[in-house]
């Protein structure tokens, strides 16, 4: 069979159209370009698609996965070469994807009715699906070869007469299926038989003990009842006594109930002028705001009085307003400069020296001129006239200068006395003391006065309070002319409430007890003979209900006992049936032993026809895959060996041992599986395509280009279709077409 031609909506592919020729075909595509696309959708034309499948993992299901993304139904057309005939399939999506086949012959347009819609693919490629994607279908790194029933068949018949009816996994996997149904571990039908078995045993056993334990219970039983009627005929007579009791209690109840309602009418009377409870309570506490405001102003009255505060007799700016306060302080630099300058004043002996240096020239003159009158003549006048005027002049300079300075120094003295001061130094600080002692002296002055017309003010608010307060309590004829006189009015009336709200609940209690006693009135007690009170007087009624209670409370789990081995007894049934069915299970057991037995046997048996079976396919697969597997490997490895778990080893040149395909590189494994898939489907499947997808991408160069030639070779007598999604396999080919080996 060779493909010609493929055209798919399939997925990504919109219609698209797949030229395909005999021999080996690559085809080149980058990631998500449609390759593994198009090798799928050849094997959904091929044997259609399982819509059974579930997917695995994450992996989706075909129908779901390849869903056209145009929308449209999934179809497809695939042109083929088959027995020298063209032949042409057209797949289409009626009730299932690609469920509806038609097949018919290109040239004559006839319809070929053994190609059908299931069967299509075991017809054209021979085998079935699992054989197939198993030997022909490569895929990059799902190239590994596992067991399949039908691959084993197809192995099998390699070796046979041709006959593909027996694989021995198949029937091993029958015979072991029938022996674990009879016996795996635990379970199974002898596990399950053997227990039921010893279940029969068990009931058997179980309801001899029954039985054993009912005929007990019953005598106990007995025994309990006698004791149960002699206890109850005792509680009978006392209940009749206490009838009587409860029919005295009920007269006396009634007579209590009547005194408690004249009790509660007569408080209900006195409360009709009185305010409700609520209002009483907001009087009582605004009365007891009141004394509490009354009391605080008291304690503060007499805690913190109000004095006025000392005038400072000593301070000389008391009498001055502010303003003048103000003026006298900004005054005071100017007068620290003039007691300074007072300070600089010459003192009395130097202005007296200053004196005398002027008057002692004038008395020289003075003298002088007298001396030497006679001489001198009008210059002796002159000559004292000006020495009388140098004495004059220095003794009223003398006067006035230290007339001056005694005033001076007058007022600095009686500066520093009116401040306080020493120095003219501390006088600033004195001014500022000072003010600020009368400062705090009228600031006292003025808090006292309104400190004090403050409480004035409280107290004639708190009396107004009280007076308003008193009137409200006038509408109540309460007769209150103080605070006092109205606190006792509001206890009493509160005490009056509170015995009225007593006596009613009182009453409800006693009416509600009298409603219970009620009914014993109704009855005629007093016909009847009291009780003999001889005959109970032994008793204790709370012993005799205790003795009662404990009698049947263990009478009734007795009882109760009895039920239940009877239920018991009645569950597990008859023991003439048990034992009858016991005898039975025991027969099948010994029945199914011997057939268990027997399919141990048969498999035994079976494993040494299968291992003799495989002794002659095995070698024949293996060689030839270890050829294939030689080429790819350029002469590396010389042999490949398959056990019957398809488990894999190779042989390397000049190696004396076997090495499993674990210790192969990844490359070197991929080379391994293609040679055993290229040799399966030689040997099974000579006329069918093998189709590669991206299953050489992990070999490299070299290795790439052996596999290439090794192909190209295979191609001559088969097609083989490449999908990869790297430009190097077409190099590698042109390079073997220029310089073939």
């Amino acid at each position: 069979m060779k493909l010609q031609s493929m055209q798919a909506t399939f997925g990504r592919l919109d219609n698209r159209t797949l030229k395909l020729e005999p021999g080996l075909n690559v085809i080149t595509g980058g990631n998500e370009s449609g390759k593994s696309t198009w090798a799928e959708f050849m094997t959904a034309m091929l044997y259609g698609i399982d819509t059974r499948s579930r997917g695995k993992g994450r992996e989706l299901p075909v129908r779901t996965r390849y869903t056209p993304w145009n929308g449209k139904p999934m179809e497809g057309r695939l042109e083929l070469e088959w027995q020298g005939r063209n032949i042409v399939l057209e797949r289409t999506s009626e009730q299932t994807p690609l469920g509806s086949l038609r097949a018919f012959d290109r040239d004559t347009g006839s319809l070929i009715a053994e190609l059908t819609a299931s069967g299509c693919g075991a017809s054209l490629t021979g085998v079935e699906l699992g054989v197939f994607q198993r030997s022909a279908m490569l895929r990059q790194r799902g190239t590994e070869v596992s067991s399949d029933p039908q691959l084993e068949k197809r192995l099998s018949s390699l070796v046979t007469a041709g006959s593909e009816d027996y694989a021995f996994g198949e029937v091993d996997g029958k015979l072991k299926k029938l022996q674990n149904s009879l016996q795996y571990n635990q379970s199974g039908v002898l596990p399950r038989l053997r227990s039921e078995a010893g279940e029969l045993d068990r009931k058997l056993q179980e309801a001899s003990a029954l039985r054993r334990q009912q005929n007990q219970l019953l005598s106990e039983i007995q025994v309990r009842q006698a004791e149960e009627t002699e206890l109850a005929g005792i509680l009978d007579r006392m209940e009749r006594a206490k009838r009587q009791n409860l029919h005295l209690a009920a007269l006396e109840s009634r007579d209590r109930l009547a005194e408690t309602v004249c009790e509660r009418d007569a408080l209900m009377a006195a409360c009709d002028s009185l305010p409700t409870a609520e209002d009483l309570e907001e009087f009582r506490a605004e009365a007891a705001a009141l004394r509490q405001a009354r009391t605080t102003a008291e304690m503060e009255d007499s805690l913190v009085p109000i004095q006025m505060p000392e005038k400072p007799i000593d301070n000389p700016f008391l009498e001055l307003t502010p303003e003048e306060r103000a003026a006298e302080a900004q005054a005071v630099p100017q007068l620290v400069r003039e007691l300074r300058a007072t300070e600089s004043l010459p003192s009395t002996k130097k202005l007296l020296l200053q004196m005398l240096l002027i008057l002692v020239p004038g008395l020289l003159l003075a003298i002088s001129s007298l001396l030497f009158y006679d001489g001198l003549g009008m210059m002796s006048w002159l000559l004292l006239g000006l020495g009388v005027l140098l004495c004059i002049g220095a003794i009223a300079w003398h006067s006035s200068k230290a007339n001056r300075i005694r005033q001076a120094r007058t007022r600095a003295e009686q500066a520093l006395v009116l401040y306080g001061a020493r120095t003219a130094d501390e006088i600033p600080e004195r001014v500022s003391s000072l003010l600020l002692e009368i400062d705090a002296y009228y600031a006292a002055e003025a808090y006292a006065q309104q400190t004090g017309a403050e409480r004035n003010q409280r107290s004639v608010d708190l009396r107004a309070r009280e007076d308003a307060f008193l009137e409200k309590l006038a509408s109540y004829d309460a007769g209150c002319s103080t605070l006092e006189d109205a606190e006792l009015w509001l206890r009493d009336s509160l005490l009056t409430r509170q015995s009225l709200e007593t006596a009613s609940r009182a009453e409800r209690q006693q009416r509600a007890q009298f409603e219970r006693l009620k009914p014993h009135l109704t009855e005629a007690y007093g016909q009847d003979e009291p009780e003999s009170g001889i005959a109970l007087s032994g008793y204790d009624p709370a012993v005799i209900r205790d003795r009662l209670s404990r009698s049947r409370a263990a009478l009734a789990p007795m009882r109760s006992g009895v039920d239940r081995l009877t239920g018991a007894l009645e569950q597990l049934g008859d023991p003439m049936t048990l034992e009858a069915l016991r005898q039975t299970k025991v027969a099948e057991i010994e029945r199914l032993d011997r057939r268990y037995a027997a399919l141990q046997l048969t498999r035994k048996v079976l494993a040494e026809a299968d291992e003799q079976l495989r002794e002659r396919f095995a070698p024949m697969l293996c060689k030839h895959a270890g050829e294939l597997f030689s080429r790819l490997t350029d002469g590396k490895y010389d042999r490949v060996t398959l056990d019957k778990n398809m488990q894999v080893t190779v042989h390397p040149v000049n190696s004396p041992a076997n090495r499993p395909i674990g210790y192969l590189s990844g490359g070197t494994a991929d080379q391994l599986y293609l040679a055993i898939r290229l040799a399966i489907c030689d040997l099974l499947l000579p006329d069918c395509p093998i189709i590669l997808d991206d299953a050489l991408v992990y070999f490299d160069d070299d290795r790439l280009r052996t596999a290439l030639r090794v192909l190209k070779e295979l191609g001559k007598t088969r097609q083989i279709l490449l999908f990869t999604c790297q430009a190097r396999e077409k190099r590698l080919l042109s390079e073997l077409a220029q310089r073939p080996c």
